[in-house]
């Protein structure tokens, strides 16, 4: 059975790699965006020249063979200050509908940022927002 060139062409442009269950995860070092097949579900992992980011987007319960991988995000210049988030939080507020936001979990603070819950707060179109909106 040949592989249709489409394919390799897709397969080529967003990889998806199994995550080692016993040996470890080669790490996606040139500036671009594979899949990983992890133990619980599928990962994203997106490398550029500013990030390294390791992301869950399909999770489930039911394990499959391969290895764990952990979230990820590591920006090269450093945590992204709270009074820049708080100003993004106010002018996105300001400019609704034009504007979208989401709270953002990035994980321990030492990664990356801690956003409070009341920073930011999911506004999706049909989404009612709050009373404090």
């Amino acid at each position: 059975m040949s592989v249709h060139p489409l394919d390799i062409a897709l397969q080529t442009a967003c990889p998806t790699v199994m995550v080692p269950m016993y040996g470890e995860l080669a790490p996606l070092e040139k500036t671009g965006h594979r899949l990983l097949s992890a133990r619980d579900g599928l990962w994203l992992e997106v490398h550029r020249p500013w990030m390294h980011l390791i992301w869950p987007i399909a999770q489930t319960d039911f394990p499959t063979p391969y290895g764990q991988v952990e979230k990820k995000v590591e920006l090269a210049f450093g945590k992204i200050p709270m009074e820049l988030i708080t100003r993004f939080a106010s002018d996105a507020k300001t400019a609704l509908p034009n504007e979208i936001r989401c709270l953002a979990d990035l994980g321990r603070p030492s990664q990356g940022v801690a956003v409070p819950c009341d920073a930011l707060y999911c506004c999706r179109p049909g989404t009612p927002r709050s009373a404090e909106a």
